[in-house]
Parts: C-alpha cells; sequence; structure tokens
C-alpha cells in the first residue's frame, strides 16, 4: 500500500472541489429552468382560469337573455280593466318596442365590432361571384382599413375608394352586423363579394348599368 502523501491529498480534494462546483453550477441551471417552467404553468393556469370566468359570464347573459325574451314574449300581466282601456295592436307595439330595445342593449357597438374584427380571418360567403384575384384585393382594403377606421362608414367609403380606383365608377360598398344587414342588390356579373370579420359583415359589389 503507497501511502499518500500530503500534496496528493491536497490534489484530490481539490479535483473533488472542482467537481462539486461544476455540479452544483449544473443544478442551479437546472433550478432556473425548473423556475421558468413553473412560471409558465402559473400563466397558463392564469389564463385558463380568465377565460373560464369570461365562459361563465357569457353564459350568464345568454341565460339572462333567455329570461328577458321569455318574459318578453309572454307579455306583462295586465287586469280586464287594463286590456279594455287599450286598443288591441298597442300590447303588440309595445311588446315590439320592448324586444327591440333589448336586443339594441345587447348588440356590440360599431367600436366594439370593428376591435374584434380586426383580431379575426375573413371568412367569404358562398354567393360570392367575385373572382380570386379581386377578392384577395377586396379583403386586403379591407384588413388595412379596419387598422384606422372607428365606424362602419369609414370602413365601407375606404373600400369603395380603393375599388373605383383600381376597377372604375359604380363599385359600392355595405358595411353592417352579420346577421343584422339585409339588402336586395341588382349587380354586375362577377363583382359581388360578402365576407365577415367576426362580427362585421363587409359586402363589396359595382352596380349594374355601369
Amino acid at each position: 500500500v503507497v501511502a499518500t502523501t500530503a500534496p496528493q491529498e491536497i490534489t484530490l480534494l481539490r479535483e473533488e472541489n472542482a467537481q462539486i462546483k461544476q455540479k452544483l453550477k449544473a443544478t442551479e441551471g437546472e433550478n432556473a429552468q425548473l423556475k421558468n417552467r413553473i412560471k409558465e404553468l402559473e400563466a397558463l393556469a392564469a389564463q385558463g382560469e380568465a377565460a373560464l370566468a369570461e365562459r361563465a359570464k357569457l353564459m350568464r347573459e345568454s341565460q339572462q337573455l333567455r329570461s328577458d325574451n321569455s318574459r318578453l314574449l309572454r307579455g306583462r300581466s295586465m287586469s280586464p280593466e287594463m286590456l279594455r282601456a287599450q286598443p288591441p295592436k298597442e300590447p303588440v307595439a309595445a311588446l315590439a318596442s320592448s324586444v327591440g330595445s333589448l336586443l339594441a342593449d345587447r348588440l356590440p357597438s360599431q367600436a366594439q365590432a370593428l376591435a374584434w374584427a380586426r383580431q379575426r380571418e375573413p371568412t367569404i360567403k358562398r354567393s360570392t361571384d367575385m373572382p380570386p384575384e379581386m377578392q384577395r384585393r377586396a379583403l386586403n382594403c379591407a384588413r388595412s382599413a379596419l387598422a384606422t377606421t372607428k365606424d362602419f362608414t369609414a370602413l365601407a367609403d375606404a373600400v369603395k375608394a380603393g375599388f373605383q380606383s383600381w376597377y372604375g365608377s359604380a363599385w359600392q360598398c355595405v358595411v353592417g352586423l352579420s346577421g343584422q344587414t339585409g339588402m336586395s342588390l341588382v349587380t354586375q356579373e362577377h363583382s359581388f363579394l360578402s365576407a365577415s370579420f367576426g362580427a362585421v359583415k363587409v359586402v363589396v359589389f359595382q352596380a349594374r348599368g355601369a
């Protein structure tokens, strides 16, 4: 057995110390990665809680809307004296007015609808017969206008101006809320586009006779 001298022991201890320091550094790196991962998971959990809270809020609003609609459709409780005192058509008119007011309160404002539209990809309706290149120009023009406009009229004016500069006169644009815009149009062949950006509906067409 060869006895270890003091210098050799010191060298061995130094090597062990260096190895321990390297392991500590590696452990610190792993700990930092774990902390980052924990932060990411906490952030995801917070987002999930926020999404659940928003979903619960929307469900409550939906239930309230159903309840309000049901109440309005049943009509207000009226005494026989009140019914005799009113013309036959008045309850119907009052009910229609109440339903209209309720729906108006529930619909988003133009500013809200445009803000949501900026975050949505467009959906082209089946009734569209516009050529693909013209569709691309229309959607790009609408996207560009959405970034700056504050109301539906300004958005429609911007899209209309773009199309008239590219393809001549008689181009028109209608902007409104999806499901709330009614229209009857006579258009040139292969000039009609109907697309929705979330809750915002954009219709581009060239009037017949141009």
